[in-house]
């Protein structure tokens, strides 16, 4: 994979889970053609049918690491949704506390911004306000320590978490180009088997059922036949002549049909 160059790659936009699924569920009834595609086709490359279902088993892995690379430990939404309550309940708790000269606390020292990082600093300050008067606001709130304990602990894994997303992009980066030259090695050795089955089974005209293509819009049943060529009979100096269509009349030929044949004038008096 390593040596497909750069500017080659292929952009994925499918889903991966179902492609390998369906490409691996289709090899069965791929294969007994390989003996007729030895036999009657040159220049095939075996190594696009022999190897096609490792190059879909690759993509899968390669799928898998760039999820789990991208995927932060923690999942950051749900948790500073819950740290929004908590934060919201504490800050209720200390404004009405410093309102009874219970504590000193200035809402300015809030942040007042949005953010991740912000959410946990002001979590953390009003922790830190309760703490520091603990001996004077002690059974005068309905806060416990141990709200204090998981306020803290709320704080501190959100803030772990969006650490771990920041650390994350050079990572990811190198498993997403990862992931492509898979489905680009895979991309190309689907479309060579699928050309070959078409090819093979054009009298037929099945290649759909047996080896259906994963890239959406090109599973078109033929609906029309080739147009007749035209050929070069013999004796003909060489011109080139075209077949009718079935059915129809043949042309006039300039009056030089026998009288009375196809192709004479009805105009022209009998001899």
């Amino acid at each position: 994979m390593q040596a497909i160059p750069r500017e080659q790659l292929l952009t994925l936009n499918l889903d991966v889970a179902s492609t390998v699924a369906t490409t691996i569920g289709c090899l069965p009834k791929v294969m007994p053609l390989r003996a007729k595609i030895v036999a009657e086709v040159s220049g095939f490359d075996l190594r696009n049918l022999d190897m096609l279902e490792t190059y879909a088993m690759a993509l899968m892995h390669a799928q898998a690491e760039f999820q789990a690379s991208t995927a932060p430990a923690e999942p950051i939404d749900e948790l500073s949704a819950e740290l929004t309550v908590t934060r919201d309940l504490l800050f209720k708790d200390v404004t009405a506390l410093e309102a009874r000269n219970l504590v000193e606390f200035r809402a300015t020292e809030m942040s007042g911004a949005s953010g991740y990082k912000n959410l946990t600093k002001d979590v953390l300050l009003l922790c830190s306000v309760l703490r520091n008067n603990w001996s004077k606001i002690e059974g005068r709130t309905a806060v416990t320590l141990e709200d204090l304990d998981t306020a803290e602990l709320q704080a501190k894994r959100l803030l772990a978490a969006v650490g771990t997303r920041e650390q994350s992009p050079k990572g990811s980066v190198q498993q997403a180009e990862w992931r492509q030259r898979a489905f680009t090695l895979f991309a190309r050795a689907h479309d060579e088997v699928r050309r070959i089955v078409t090819y093979l089974r054009w009298h037929e005209d099945d290649a759909n059922t047996i080896f259906p293509t994963v890239f959406g819009g090109r599973n078109k049943q033929r609906t029309e036949r080739p147009e007749p060529q035209p050929i070069a009979p013999p004796g003909n100096g060489g011109s080139i002549v075209t077949p009718p269509a079935p059915g129809a009349t043949p042309a006039p030929t300039n009056g030089s049909a026998a009288i009375g044949m196809p192709g004479s004038s009805p105009l022209e008096p009998q001899k």
